[in-house]
């Protein structure tokens, strides 16, 4: 008998989705093939969960995805579940009514076995025991990685909070401006990314009677541990 060994690897934002063949449940809920994740979600932003599956509490996490998948297909963003139970335990809990700790329907977007650990070892999220850390990934069409979390499994998923993270994303990207924190969907605030622009951004927004000011105010936000470098 074969003992799993957990070797995490370091995974952080600008590296890249990796590209291995896993076995999954696809979008209708009961085809069960081999697919590389790289190649499914080529050309689209990505959202890459991990989870232990096998509480009540735990397919009430996925339901919530299955419930926001429009949001997040209006943004360009594919979803994808990773757990460690097998292709024919994720069926089940497919058909397995929400009230016995089931999903009680189909989900509409892929959910991927990953009983070796193999690709939550390759980003950094696997268990010794087994299952994988409750971690999210956001993804641009490079297949970049653009946003990395993982916490205890107390700490619940907040899909509201990764569909505005997704809506940064891609609002950087498609502006070349760099998102504030807690920007809001349809929000214009936006920081230049260009060195006079981003000047003067920041002299508008902060309101300094002169230039000095604006920029001894703008260098003050930067140094956060007061070096002065």
């Amino acid at each position: 008998m074969a003992v799993l060994t957990v070797k995490n690897q370091m995974f952080k934002p600008q590296d890249s989705l990796p590209s291995m063949l896993v076995y999954g449940v696809q979008d209708d809920g009961q085809t069960i093939n081999q697919f590389n994740i790289r190649d499914y979600a080529k050309g689209a932003y990505l959202l890459l969960f991990f989870f232990p599956l096998g509480l009540k509490e735990d397919s009430e996490e996925v339901l919530k995805f299955a419930k926001s998948l429009k949001e997040f297909q209006e943004l360009d963003c594919k979803v994808v579940g990773v757990t460690s139970e097998s292709p024919l335990a994720i069926k089940r809990w497919m058909v397995k009514d929400h009230e016995s700790g089931g999903f009680g329907r189909v989900l509409g977007f892929p959910m991927i076995s990953d009983k070796d650990l193999a690709l939550a070892m390759s980003m950094g999220v696997a268990r010794g025991c087994g299952v994988p850390s409750r971690s999210a990934f956001i993804f641009d069409p490079r297949g970049l990685a653009r946003y990395c979390s993982a916490h205890k499994s107390g700490i619940k998923f907040n899909t509201k909070e990764l569909l505005r993270l997704v809506n940064a994303v891609k609002t950087s990207d498609r502006t070349g401006m760099a998102v504030p924190a807690g920007w809001k969907s349809g929000e214009i605030d936006l920081i230049p990314t260009e060195y006079s622009a981003k000047v003067a951004y920041f002299k508008r927004k902060y309101g300094s009677n002169t230039e000095s000011e604006g920029l001894k105010k703008m260098f003050s936000d930067f140094d956060r541990d007061g070096d002065g470098l």
